[in-house]
């Protein structure tokens, strides 16, 4: 099965939904944390209410992230690359594409045309081009292996060399109807399927290496995240998941609470940071026990960054940090117009608004 232009409409507005939200400050810890996550919740960890900068931000955007100095700050039509110290554009490349995959080398991106694309990191001109397939794709990230860069066009995956000189290998994905996201570790890609399958392919050659189908087979929401030989991701059905990359063996699922869409998870030290629409959840690594939730109903954006936990709430124009570790309640940033993105740097908190990007110092310092 194909994917549709209007297909491709409704993943783009799926990726950035998020209802009103209201703040609630009703956190539980039911096991104390390892001694060097305790060191963490012992820092004083405050956000500069004042922004440092704030530049203009012209309708919904997509996929912020930092990078090397950069924020990169996507939006239906354009990707525009800022300086991460002042907010100044260093570029912008007009037109419909995805998500971006920013890399030292080059930023790679699909256009609605079946074209892979490779965009200069300094300059935002285009280095190459290569016309893959009249499909179009989606608004996921391409992502980059030893093997090559991995886009989805249409419902399946294309794979091309780094320079974008030409195809290696496509594997099209009939059983599962049509892949959802995508996200890749060393020499592997894994994927997920619309009816709620998990896969993972060799790199180098597209060989299906094991699949695993989730018991409700419902959508999987979010990105996956592979970290420490481990695929996380959340379903549709209200739980997470842990798998064991190598073999696709289930490590652990945890039930969330009700169906319901999760949210991408994220790793901080010993946990796994996850998300339904009521809870934030800090989760045991190794067995999926839960450490601690935040009652947060409705939440927007959730990041995991240095030992904390960032989601936004566009109701109430807040950002709120809790430790990592214990779920605990740090600070807040307030107000924040219709919070919902936010990027999180090494000094910095960056927060997408309604009308514009904020840059919010972070300061860290050791108790006494």
């Amino acid at each position: 099965m194909r994917t549709t232009t209007t297909r491709k409409a409704t993943h783009f507005l799926l990726a950035v939904a998020t209802a009103a939200l209201a703040l609630s400050a009703c956190d539980s810890k039911s096991d104390s944390p390892p001694a060097d996550e305790k060191e963490q919740a012992e820092q004083s960890f405050e956000i500069d209410q004042k922004p440092e900068w704030t530049a203009p931000a012209t309708g919904k955007r997509y996929c912020p992230q930092y990078f090397e100095n950069t924020i990169i700050d996507g939006g239906a039509s354009d990707i525009t690359v800022r300086d991460a110290a002042t907010g100044k554009t260093r570029w912008s490349h007009k037109g419909t594409v995805t998500c971006p995959l920013v890399t030292t080398e080059a930023v790679y991106v699909g256009k609605p045309d079946g074209e892979a694309l490779s965009l200069d990191p300094l300059t935002g001109k285009t280095k190459r081009s290569l016309d893959v397939t009249a499909f179009d794709p989606d608004g996921i990230s391409p992502v980059e292996t030893g093997a090559g860069v991995h886009f989805e066009f249409g419902g399946d995956l294309y794979t091309v060399d780094k320079a974008l000189g030409q195809e290696v290998w496509s594997f099209e994905e009939e059983t599962d109807m049509w892949i959802e996201q995508i996200s890749s570790h060393a020499l592997t890609v894994v994927l997920t399927t619309q009816n709620g399958n998990v896969k993972a392919l060799s790199a180098a050659d597209g060989k299906l290496l094991w699949t695993y189908a989730t018991p409700s087979h419902a959508v999987i929401d979010g990105d996956i995240t592979i970290t420490d030989e481990a695929v996380y991701f959340g379903s549709r059905d209200g739980s997470a998941y842990a798998l064991d990359l190598a073999t696709g063996k289930q490590l652990w699922s945890k039930k969330l609470g009700g169906h319901g869409a999760t949210w991408t998870p994220e790793v901080s030290a010993n946990l796994v940071i996850t998300a339904d629409a009521e809870y934030i959840h800090g989760l045991d690594k190794k067995t999926g026990k839960t450490k601690w939730r935040h009652y947060a109903p409705d939440h927007g954006s959730v990041r995991a960054a240095a030992g904390q936990v960032f989601y936004a709430d566009p109701e109430a124009d807040e950002v709120t940090v809790l430790n990592a570790a214990t779920g605990e309640f740090m600070t807040s940033v307030s107000p924040a117009p219709g919070a919902y993105r936010l990027a999180v740097g090494p000094t910095h908190l960056y927060v997408w608004t309604t009308s514009s990007i904020q840059a919010h110092m972070i300061t860290k310092r050791a108790s006494a």
